[in-house]
């Protein structure tokens, strides 16, 4: 199951529990000056996020079942992860 965007409902107070990555996040999030980076960022963030949650693989596996977990060392899990630390090394260098 993909992860559901937050319903739109921008004048009712949410009390949520945070530790303190997941309040760093938000800081930083709301940090970013209304844009259309920022808006970028956010649907980026978004379909991260969406991945993580659900990371399996919708492709056909060797016996004909799509793959359930990243957790799997195949060449698609590798190339994702890959593809994340070689965008976090691009972050980092600019």
């Amino acid at each position: 199951m993909r992860a559901q965007p937050l319903p739109s409902d921008p004048g009712g107070p949410v009390t949520l529990t945070l530790d303190e990555q997941e309040r760093r996040l938000v800081h930083e999030l709301r940090a970013i000056p209304p844009s259309p980076l920022r808006d970028r960022v956010l649907h980026l963030v978004h379909d991260l996020l969406s991945f993580a949650a659900e990371p399996a693989c919708h492709q056909v596996q060797a016996d004909g079942v799509p793959c359930p977990t990243a957790l799997n060392s195949c060449d698609t899990c590798r190339r994702a992860l890959d593809t994340l630390e070689a965008l976090r090394d691009r972050i980092r260098e600019s």
